[in-house]
């Protein structure tokens, strides 16, 4: 996520992609419903989401009988954001909707496992920050890649 990008209401970005073995099936890019007070609830409340975009596949692909391996790993480069969601009892973030708290159950059931990511190798930064031309390109560069070759 960013953190307060938008200057009108100080409300944060969400971004994400999710893969199946390498291919890119799900994302998104949009404003966060709340505004946050920092970079790591910014980070919590965009993990939050994509969890919930990755149960629904999850659900989806085991009615169609496949084999899901878990635990379903989640990479964020946000250390802020992975503490709070692996300590339910992190008192500074009872202001924050239980809506964003379920990731707690699934991480202790062993169906998510949340990992450190660098920024540097964030694909889905490009899903919530505006670059210029040349890191745009390389952010987006596997992307691409699958994409052209699922067309081609």
């Amino acid at each position: 996520s960013d953190f307060a990008g938008d200057t009108t209401n100080r409300k944060s970005i969400s971004g994400y992609l999710i893969y199946v073995n390498q291919n890119l099936i799900a994302w998104s890019s949009k404003q966060q419903p709340i505004v946050t007070t920092s970079s790591t609830e910014a980070e919590y409340v965009s993990l939050s989401d994509m969890i919930k975009e990755i149960l629904f596949i999850k659900g989806i692909l085991e009615f169609m009988k496949f084999k899901i391996q878990l635990p379903i790993k989640v990479h964020v480069d946000n250390k802020g954001a992975i503490f709070i969601s692996q300590n339910p009892t992190v008192k500074r973030t009872k202001h924050i909707d239980t809506r964003y708290h379920f990731i707690h159950q699934y991480i202790k059931d062993g169906v998510i496992e949340i990992e450190f990511i660098q920024t540097e190798k964030n694909k889905s930064d490009i899903m919530t920050k505006n670059f210029a031309k040349d890191k745009h390109e390389s952010k987006c560069e596997d992307v691409v890649q699958k994409v052209n070759q699922e067309q081609g």
